[in-house]
């Protein structure tokens, strides 16, 4: 019975630290987010955040930020969190000038090492109308 628990207790460890591994890069780092797809909304900040996950020889190696280019209208600002070097906060806002529409933010490393982050994908679906609520 001594060893049935054993092995119970091991396979739930097994389970759970599986659940909350993160695969390092083998070089480098990588960039993550939670949510690969945003929705923006004209007028309304998306602040959404992300992690600089790094290789173990990279873990004391300095990193210049993140950037990315948007299309006409939208704005994004990274900023890096006071108290995790690793965590950044993007914040993408909206002008009335940007067009309704699905488009794709390349997010890369930007400064020092720029070369060693390896960049993500990001789709943000544009909407520029609000949706009206009836009082019926």
């Amino acid at each position: 019975m001594k060893n049935f628990f054993t092995i119970l207790l091991v396979v739930v460890f097994i389970n759970i630290a599986d659940t909350y591994a993160q695969e390092l890069p083998k070089d480098g780092a990588v960039i993550t987010i939670e949510d690969k797809k945003l929705i923006l909304t004209s007028g309304e900040p998306l602040t959404a955040d992300l992690s600089l996950l790094r290789s173990k020889r990279y873990q004391k190696a300095e990193f210049g930020g993140l950037t990315t280019r948007t299309p006409e209208g939208i704005k994004a600002e990274f900023v890096q969190d006071e108290e995790q070097n690793d965590l950044y906060h993007l914040t993408l806002t909206a002008d009335k000038t940007a067009a309704d529409n699905n488009f794709t933010l390349i997010i890369k490393g930007e400064g020092k090492n720029a070369h060693k982050v390896r960049g993500l994908a990001v789709t943000v679906n544009m909407n520029s109308s609000q949706i009206a609520t009836s009082n019926d």
